[in-house]
């Protein structure tokens, strides 16, 4: 299809660093995994990317897999916004395993967006979400990867219905080495994930 040559076509400007793509704009793209492999393989040899915009697609946790294997290493990636994929725990995973080797990126997105409630309560109960498991797994490579060195502000926006203990319940305010932003809202971490983040970054 024409999306697909499009795609590819924009795969193989990052793979050659084309400066057009500091600002690598794919977001509400319908991307699935398969796509984001063919996305990841290209940033392997890709060094200027600056901001790589990815939400609201369809991004899944084996795909977000391979993604991060690509950018653990890269040297210029800042931002990274995957908002509205369908990320779980897992995902999760994987981007602390990504913090834990990138010494650049300063913003990471992985905010959730919940189907409406006229679409029927199996559908909200199976929608993917992070829950605690998935904020501890941050929070703790986030407590790892902080030391007395030169730190700058860091905030965890969490903006999560489930988080209810105050002055968790909407974002997250303290310190890291690096990351500068952190965006969780409307995932499902509670009150148990909010600690964990808060505690991290105290």
């Amino acid at each position: 299809t024409e999306w697909k040559k499009m795609f590819s076509d924009v795969c193989n400007k990052v793979k050659r660093n084309d400066t057009q793509m500091r600002r690598c704009r794919l977001s509400s793209e319908k991307i699935d995994d398969f796509m984001v492999h063919q996305l990841a393989e290209s940033l392997f040899k890709n060094s200027i990317v600056q901001q790589l915009e990815l939400h609201d697609n369809n991004i899944g946790d084996e795909g977000l897999g391979a993604l991060t294997k690509a950018i653990s290493n890269h040297p210029s990636l800042l931002s990274l916004w995957l908002g509205n994929n369908c990320l779980t725990d897992v995902a999760a995973h994987h981007i602390a395993i990504m913090i834990s080797k990138n010494s650049v990126i300063k913003d990471i997105n992985l905010s959730n967006k919940w189907p409406p409630l006229s679409s029927g309560q199996n559908k909200i109960n199976s929608h993917p979400r992070i829950t605690h498991i998935g904020a501890q797994y941050i929070a703790s490579v986030l407590r790892q990867t902080k030391d007395s060195g030169s730190q700058c502000d860091a905030v965890v926006a969490v903006g999560s219905g489930d988080v209810t203990n105050r002055p968790t319940s909407s974002f997250v305010k303290g310190n890291h080495n690096t990351l500068i932003k952190l965006t969780l809202a409307d995932q499902r971490i509670g009150d148990i994930g909010a600690t964990s983040l808060f505690d991290s970054l105290r």
